[in-house]
């Protein structure tokens, strides 16, 4: 299991691989933990993307970040959205 936090501008989206995992703090919140974290830029599918885009823009959202769990066979599940 993987936690992504992807960040969408406008038609833009930048990815974060976060090893939440490795930590037991983390293993259920990784936020506040961040200093004892691994991160590392990522690409999602591009389908997974124009999703994101497009959630963003229905919202009326120029900006936002979302949190998603990748799962070990590849499935990708949203977590939340802020602004």
């Amino acid at each position: 299991e993987k936690e992504i936090r992807a960040v969408v501008v406008d038609q833009k989206v930048l990815a974060v691989q976060i090893e939440s995992q490795k930590d037991k703090r983390s293993k259920i919140n990784w936020k506040g933990t961040e200093e004892n974290l691994e991160f590392s830029v990522c690409k999602l599918p591009k389908s997974l993307e124009n999703k994101l885009i497009q959630l963003v823009g229905q919202i009326g959202f120029r900006m936002a970040t979302i949190d998603l769990v990748v799962t070990p066979r590849g499935q990708y599940y949203f977590i939340e959205m802020n602004r």
